[in-house]
Formats: structure tokens, C-alpha cells, sequence
């Protein structure tokens, strides 16, 4: 993604009491560019309650990002992230 040499660093943390047994994907998009989606390999079902895991891939670093776990179930519900700074669908956040 880009020459800039930097990197995405994100500490994931379950607080619920259930693991997320499905590895649905997770994408990195850089803002305002549609077709720069990168699907990383990081695993949902590694995410455990009340374990943090942190999760780091290089990005291009002079851009803003977004990052958004998309339900693989047509018309299911997304993923919601329990962050103030999340915006107004809370499915994804951005950097």
C-alpha cells in the first residue's frame, strides 16, 4: 500500500464473554481511494475475551486509513467497534 514505509499498529481487545468463532475479513482501505482495499491476514477467532491482541502491517504513511470487518453473510450485520472515535456506523475506524 504505497512507498511511505510506515506502519498500522492495533491493539484488538474482546470485552465480551464469547470468542468470535468465524474469521470474517478484515480490511484496511486508505481513505478516499476505492480501489486500495487490502485484505490482511489477521484471525478474528484469535481475538479472545479479556486477551488483547496486536496486529501491525506496513502502510503507506503519509495517508489516512480506514479499517472495517465486513460480514460475509448478505444482508447481516456488521461488526461494531465499541470506540468513541469510530464515527456514525460504527463498523469501521479510521486513522
Amino acid at each position: 500500500m504505497g512507498s511511505g514505509g510506515g506502519k498500522f499498529n492495533l491493539m484488538v481487545e474482546n470485552r465480551g464473554v464469547a470468542p468470535f468463532y468465524d474469521d470474517w475479513a478484515v480490511e484496511i482501505q486508505q481513505a478516499g481511494v476505492a480501489l486500495s482495499t487490502v485484505i490482511v491476514g489477521w484471525k478474528l477467532s484469535q481475538v479472545l475475551p479479556g486477551k488483547p491482541v496486536g496486529w501491525k502491517v506496513k502502510i503507506d504513511q503519509s495517508a489516512a486509513y480506514r479499517l472495517q470487518v465486513r460480514n460475509p453473510m448478505k444482508g447481516g450485520k456488521p461488526l461494531r467497534f465499541a470506540n468513541k472515535e469510530q464515527g456514525g456506523c460504527g463498523s469501521s475506524l479510521s486513522s
